[in-house]
């Protein structure tokens, strides 16, 4: 066999000084206890700072196009409050309950010699993505702020002056901003995906939706998150529920994007149901299936001139071939509460099971992630941060794609005390 003779270069400048990251952490708190221990818990503040954080960042040099360095620093404060409560202590009834809620401020403090933020791709749809940098970091605020543009619904016909049938063209309202960022085959004409302009080289909108209007979109830190529950016995039974929460952060639902257009060309994927040409903007006559392409056809059949409502989204078409956008659109609140796990035990009298030569026997069955309730569209709103760098997975995360969603489950057990 011949030897392997792949030499490849690396793109990514050595550097012999990378040290290890630094980590320091700081807190205080304060256990308590009222009435006999019926109600206790704790309070504790807390402040850490990681220094040295190891980036990746694009450098120009011969040959080299990257170098990892021990160049950023980040922070994160925050309280959390735990609460234990004696509800009721009878023979043969207790009821006691448990809560527990954290609040914590994550912020960059650093991100290299003379630079105040960077930009990430998460890569979650490969080389799709054609390196679209979707999140950002930003000196003096939190880590996991997903990038991308606005929405502005679709283009109806209300915002083209002219159809020239001769050429196939749409001419745009003065004062309407376009954008070479979408269209693909169709270009822009009624029914195609709008985004905002919000800002051109000169701070003001420009009338060009282009790289200058990429913003903040949605941050995937919550406001605050916990748990409470309730365990007690009642006679021979015991039981327990515990629920957890999460408040105000969002998620990037990727899958939102994949399956809401014709994103890779010459093949039609799955589509999500609310893409169904009845539900979104089509260039197809659904009397004759013929070719819609007037303005005054398309506003007919598409924008409620026929009076039935308008359609509610953009043409899965309007997007070029292979061309993946970050938009607010896939940006959802990932608040929940959750019923995390519940169990109903029994166990038998001694009198019985002295018999049997056993101290203790109980039966029980557990139930886990019975319910949740959320406004999030996809599966499940508590994720894993999705990232084919790894390298930034810390630095994207909430990305939800093709993420496998959490089973229900069922356990049934028996405790024997011999």
């Amino acid at each position: 066999d011949s030897p392997n003779t792949d030499l490849s270069a690396s793109s990514t400048l050595a550097n012999p000084y990378i040290t290890w990251e630094k980590r320091t952490t700081r807190n205080i708190g304060l256990d308590f206890g009222f009435f006999h221990e019926r109600l206790s818990g704790s309070v504790e503040y807390y402040w850490n700072n990681t220094s040295d954080l190891l980036i990746n960042h694009q450098i120009t040099a011969a040959g080299y196009t990257s170098v990892w360095e021990n160049c950023a620093e980040t922070s994160n404060k925050g309280f959390e409050v735990s609460l234990n409560a004696v509800l009721l202590q009878k023979k043969d009834f207790t009821l006691n309950a448990n809560f527990n809620i954290g609040f914590d401020k994550s912020n960059v403090e650093k991100v290299g010699a003379g630079l105040t933020q960077m930009t990430f791709a998460s890569g979650w749809a490969g080389t799709d993505n054609r390196n679209q940098q979707d999140y950002i970091v930003r000196v003096g605020e939190p880590i996991g702020l997903i990038y991308g543009w606005k929405n502005a619904g679709y283009y109806t016909t209300s915002d083209f002056s002219s159809y020239d049938a001769a050429t196939n063209t749409y001419t745009l309202k003065d004062g309407v901003p376009t954008t070479a960022l979408l269209g693909g085959a169709i270009g822009i004409r009624p029914g195609t995906i709008k985004l905002q302009d919000i800002s051109g080289p000169n701070g003001t909108p420009d009338g060009v939706v282009d790289t200058n209007d990429i913003t903040v979109i949605g941050d995937t830190n919550p406001s605050f998150s916990g748990g409470f529950g309730l365990n007690g016995t009642l006679f021979d039974f015991d039981f327990s529920a515990n629920f957890t929460f999460t408040v105000g952060n969002d998620i990037y639902n990727a899958n939102k994007i994949a399956t809401s257009q014709q994103y890779r060309s010459g093949t039609y994927p799955n589509m999500l149901n609310i893409m169904r040409q009845a539900n979104s903007y089509s260039y197809m006559n659904p009397e004759t299936g013929t070719l819609l392409t007037s303005l005054e056809d398309l506003a007919f059949y598409n924008e409620g001139g026929n009076g039935q409502a308008a359609k509610q989204y953009w043409s899965p078409f309007s997007f070029g071939s292979a061309v993946v956008m970050p938009t607010e659109w896939a940006i959802e609140d990932a608040s929940f509460l959750r019923l995390q796990s519940v169990t109903i035990g029994y166990t038998l009298p001694t009198k019985l099971t002295r018999k049997a030569a056993i101290q203790r026997l109980r039966v029980y069955v557990t139930g886990t992630n019975l319910f949740c309730i959320t406004g999030y569209s996809g599966y499940d709103p508590e994720v894993s941060s999705y990232s084919r760098n790894s390298s930034y997975s810390g630095l994207t995360p909430g990305i939800d794609y093709s993420s496998y969603p959490k089973s229900r489950a069922f356990t049934f057990g028996v405790n024997v005390t011999l």
